[in-house]
């Protein structure tokens, strides 16, 4: 696996979670912390930090605690939810690729 400062890293734990090989809570975590506290935004283009910006705050918000779903579903998303999220923003990732 890569380092967490390798913004491969990022990819990598995207397509280990879609793939089934790493559970939601280990993907947002992960994600966490090489995107908000590890990863040097200055190695990721202008594109890629605009599509991560925009997906990490909802990757922060995974529950699979029904009551936060009940009591906040504004605030909280599930295990469907997340999974069409990180596959949206895999989908923004690879157009660039093109």
């Amino acid at each position: 696996m890569l380092e967490k400062t390798d913004k491969g890293y990022l990819y990598q734990i995207i397509d280990l979670y879609l793939s089934g090989r790493i559970s939601a809570l280990s993907f947002c975590d992960a994600f966490h912390s090489c995107y908000d506290i590890e990863l040097d935004s200055n190695c990721l283009t202008r594109k890629e930090k605009e599509i991560l910006d925009k997906y990490s705050s909802v990757f922060q918000r995974d529950s699979p605690i029904e009551e936060d779903l009940l009591l906040y579903p504004k605030t909280y998303i599930d295990g469907i939810q997340l999974k069409e999220k990180v596959n949206e923003a895999k989908a923004e990732l690879e157009k660039l690729k093109k």
